[in-house]
């Protein structure tokens, strides 16, 4: 997928794609030292990835940078209602089946709006792999 030049200079990360158990794709930015301890950026409604572009950049050399769009937003796949349900518990295992297959097991967690809500359920049975 190729973006516009203007967005294309403003979010100039190589663009990742993960196919879930659902058959979907998500779209995912994995950015910075790779040594070092990931975090994991979750954006809200209406937004995408593109939301943390200055952050990812900033934080870069501080450590790993993951940050997903959730299905039906971004540079995902935009399934309807009636492929994927739009449930909270649903994107949360769609996180666990993205961060598990990079083999994370201890992150940074930063989270907005319904990002918040999906991050926060899809660790509530594992807290301990969040060490901030």
């Amino acid at each position: 997928m190729s973006l516009p030049e203007p967005i294309r200079r403003e979010y100039p990360f190589k663009l990742n794609r993960f196919t879930l158990n659902s058959g979907f794709q998500i779209q995912y930015i994995d950015y910075g030292d790779r040594e070092k301890l990931p975090t994991v950026f979750l954006h809200g409604n209406p937004t995408w990835s593109f939301f943390y572009r200055n952050a990812i950049l900033a934080w870069k050399n501080y450590g790993r940078c993951i940050a997903p769009d959730h299905l039906g937003c971004g540079l995902s796949d935009k399934p309807d209602d009636s492929q994927f349900s739009y449930q909270l518990k649903n994107h949360a295992e769609n996180i666990l089946e993205l961060v598990d297959s990079l083999k994370i097991d201890k992150l940074n967690l930063v989270v907005h709006d319904w990002g918040g809500a999906i991050g926060m359920t899809a660790f509530s049975s594992t807290p301990d792999r969040i060490k901030k």
